[in-house]
């Protein structure tokens, strides 16, 4: 199955963060934490549709349709 995550950015991304939070002891990401990574962003993805209105073209969060609702009280 293809990934849905940036593989490099995503390693780059850990390994900077290792720096700042861990005195920078890591130097390598393995195959099984992009796994990892992979399969929480799909589950993510999964719970955004799950959890969203049937109503429209456009997946969002919700936030844009309250601001509207506020506007017109």
């Amino acid at each position: 199955m293809a990934m849905e995550i940036n593989v490099r950015a995503s390693k780059l991304y850990l390994l900077e963060r290792a720096k700042v939070r861990r005195n920078g002891i890591f130097k390598r990401v393995g195959k099984d934490a992009i796994d990892f990574l992979n399969a929480q962003h799909r589950i993510a993805m999964d719970n955004l549709l799950r959890c969203h209105p049937s109503v429209g073209k456009t997946i969002m969060m919700g936030t844009r349709k309250e601001k509207q609702d506020e506007l017109s009280r």
